[in-house]
Parts: structure tokens; sequence; C-alpha cells
């Protein structure tokens, strides 16, 4: 899988996103959506904006699909 550069990350849909210090190396992941002016809010935890003061989302990728068995 390869990870998209966020100048491209989509403005209408959720989104898989790698997120780390601030031109660092990714410490985890989360789905993000698109809130505006800049910054994308985890939807695990409305809290959760990026980017901040310490972290970015360093890329994203289109949601794996996959089949229920």
């Amino acid at each position: 899988m390869n990870w998209n550069p966020m100048d491209t990350a989509p403005e209408d849909r959720e989104f898989l996103g790698a997120w780390g210090p601030i031109n660092g190396k990714a410490l985890g992941y989360d789905t993000y959506q698109y809130i505006g002016n800049g910054e994308y809010e985890s939807m695990n935890s409305v809290d959760e904006r990026f980017p901040n003061k310490f972290y970015e989302i360093l890329g994203w990728m289109d949601i794996p699909k996959f089949d229920l068995l």
C-alpha cells in the first residue's frame, strides 16, 4: 500500500491517515475527515484535529475495502 501526499487528500469523504510529529516518522494511523480551513478531524475523537502544534497527518490512503465472511 502506498501513502499519498496530503496536498491530494480528499475533502469530500473519510480517509485513512498516518500521523506523527511535524516532519517526522509516523506514530499511528486513524480515520479522518476534512473540516475546513486546512484542518482534519479524527473520526474516533472529536477533539483531535490536525495539524496542531506538534503533529500532522503525514500521508493518506483510501480506506481499504473488505468482505465480511
